[in-house]
């Protein structure tokens, strides 16, 4: 048996996010307002079809 305590076999590294990176800083952030946007565009596309705004078929 080993001396160290049993929660320290258990352990996680922490992973830090790099201080400059252009993906966490400008690619991740500008791929969610794009998702958003797309999402909005399509939440408003269903709502016009089920008002009958817009035909369907």
């Amino acid at each position: 048996m080993s001396d160290k305590p049993e929660s320290d076999h258990f352990q996680f590294k922490a992973h830090k996010m790099p201080e400059k990176s252009v993906l966490f800083d400008r690619v991740i952030p500008a791929t969610f307002i794009v998702l958003a946007v797309i999402m909005a565009l399509l939440v408003l596309f269903a709502l016009g079809v089920l008002l009958g705004v817009i035909p369907w078929l």
